[in-house]
């Protein structure tokens, strides 16, 4: 097929330009492929740490200013939401390797044996992906943002409010300890989980495609010569429907929860916000 680029042999799911950097990162941080359980504690103990904290520092101020407390819990629901997604892939390593691998070997198949029109499609994906760089720029412009906000109060403030039962967070030393902390480890954590599971998830819906319309073609190009060809070609059409199957419930284990707290957390904010408003409206 002369529109398709030769490639590496040895190339596998690490380098695969479908998910563009987004694998990498999971591989850099230790998520998935070969780590260290030590290597992944060490990751999630600050998000989990200062996950305690904001529940703390959160009943603490319960019944204080209603804007804060409100902006509170969408930061907790927040932060909910990527340690969810962080035990989800780190629990799921091997489930999640072997998708990808899978992934691999549908894309070089395609790459070299599907007919022109789903290569340009594959090709149309694979462009897009690489334009997912774009919102890692975006949510960097974000997190700078972030780190300006504590400097914009007169009152020492933190990037996600928290409250330590055994010393005060905003005393002198804890204070900028905690500080560069959230700074340093916790943004960037919480940003390189966060985006590069929604790129590979919506990557993997839009490569979903892709094989659907392999399989059109495949059904649309069956031989008309004789009933034996047709037969033939039929049945490898229903594996080839089948390994469709497997492939959408092994990604529908790997994300079905992460969807129901997508939902729940952000249905919970909403109900929360009307909440306030009632007790505004009550109160005013």
């Amino acid at each position: 097929n002369g529109l398709v680029k030769p490639r590496n042999k040895m190339q596998n799911y690490k380098n695969l330009p479908l998910y563009s950097v987004n694998v990498k990162i999971f591989l850099q941080l230790g998520l998935i492929g070969r780590s260290t359980r030590a290597k992944q504690i060490l990751l999630a103990f600050v998000p989990a740490a200062t996950y305690l904290a904001q529940i703390i520092y959160l009943y603490k101020s319960w019944g204080g200013d209603i804007g804060e407390t409100d902006m509170n819990f969408y930061m907790l629901a927040h932060i909910t939401h990527c340690l969810v997604r962080l035990i989800m892939v780190v629990r799921n390593n091997k489930r999640f390797v072997r998708f990808l691998q899978s992934i691999d070997r549908w894309y070089q198949n395609i790459e070299l044996n599907s007919d022109t029109e789903v290569v340009h499609m594959l090709q149309d994906v694979t462009t897009h992906t690489q334009k997912s760089r774009i919102g890692f720029y975006t949510i960097t412009i974000d997190a700078l943002c972030s780190y300006i906000y504590p400097f914009s109060f007169e009152e020492r403030k933190f990037i996600l409010d928290i409250y330590y039962i055994f010393f005060g967070a905003k005393q002198t030393t804890f204070y900028e300890f905690f500080l560069l902390l959230q700074a340093l480890l916790l943004v960037p954590t919480l940003v390189f989980v966060y985006m590069p599971f929604t790129n590979i998830l919506l990557t993997s819906l839009k490569f979903g495609e892709v094989i659907l319309m392999d399989l059109r073609t495949k059904l649309r190009n069956i031989s008309k010569q004789n009933e034996a060809s047709q037969l033939r070609e039929f049945k490898e059409c229903l594996l080839y429907y089948a390994e469709i199957i497997i492939v959408r419930n092994a990604l529908e284990y790997l994300v079905s929860i992460d969807g129901f707290f997508h939902v729940a957390l952000f249905g919970l904010m909403l109900c929360m916000v009307l909440f306030f408003i009632s007790l505004y409206m009550i109160f005013d």
